[in-house]
């Protein structure tokens, strides 16, 4: 009798263990979210002062776990506390939410890619560097500061609306390049830039591989390029306005357009 309830609980155990290796598993291939709780300090966090602010420090993150390239990283009012980009940052998404009024930081040349969980900003303070920025979907700004990285921003592929600027933001184009990046696969695609009626950028480059892809800024909209205008590829379409103030160059894959 004794060995029968010794093998129901050594099974039971063992039941347990493969559940809980599995569900380590999912969150593993699938991801989560990891939330900035600001539980590092300096001196813990691998270096001298202000080491405690980093993005890469563990003790940051919610479950002691710095997110991942599968992982949204997700800033909110868990925490106010500024976070420093030192070293090359690669998460499925980051999601800067109401509640967030500190500034995060991108620092000297380091790059931030972002997957196809896409960078959304409602609140708080982003400052770029130098280091190029990209977003394989979209990018939602509608509230906070923002600040480009003087390097290049890089926003696709193509679905609706993939930039979204609202009013009431700050956007600074920090002389950076933005460049709209439609590589569709299965056809045409229309790329939507909706702004704030206005939005000045620095450099703008169209960049896609299919002549029927469209590139849209929305009606009442206003889209400037204060230095260069790439028009690399696709169409360009309104009905909003297109406003360059200095250089204008066509490539071999431009297909004209109706677009002002």
């Amino acid at each position: 009798m004794k060995l029968k309830q010794t093998q129901k609980l050594t099974l039971f155990l063992l039941f347990l263990l493969l559940v809980g290796g599995g569900l380590l598993y999912w969150q593993t291939a699938y991801g989560v979210t990891r939330t900035w709780d600001g539980g590092g300090t300096d001196g813990t966090c691998g270096g001298g002062a202000g080491d405690g602010n980093k993005w890469s420090c563990a003790a940051n993150w919610s479950a002691d776990t710095a997110p991942t390239a599968s992982d949204v990283a997700t800033f909110d009012a868990t925490s106010t506390k500024d976070a420093t980009i030192a070293a090359n940052v690669s998460v499925a998404g980051i999601n800067i939410a109401l509640g967030y009024t500190g500034t995060i930081t991108q620092t000297s040349t380091f790059t931030i890619t972002v997957g196809s969980s896409a960078w959304v900003q409602a609140a708080g303070t982003f400052v770029g560097g130098s280091g190029n920025i990209s977003t394989s979907t979209s990018f939602t700004f509608s509230s906070g500061t923002f600040t480009s990285t003087s390097g290049t921003l890089a926003i696709g592929s193509c679905i609706s609306a993939v930039m979204t600027v609202s009013s009431g933001t700050t956007f600074n184009h920090n002389n950076g390049t933005v460049t709209l990046n439609c590589f569709n696969t299965s056809g045409a695609a229309t790329y939507t830039i909706d702004v704030a009626t206005t939005l000045t950028l620095y450099n703008i480059v169209l960049n896609t591989a299919d002549s029927s892809d469209n590139y849209v800024v929305a009606s009442g909209d206003t889209l400037i390029a204060a230095n260069d205008f790439t028009h690399a590829g696709g169409i360009l379409g309104g009905p909003g306005v297109w406003e360059v103030q200095n250089n204008v160059i066509i490539g071999a894959g431009s297909f004209g357009g109706t677009g002002t």
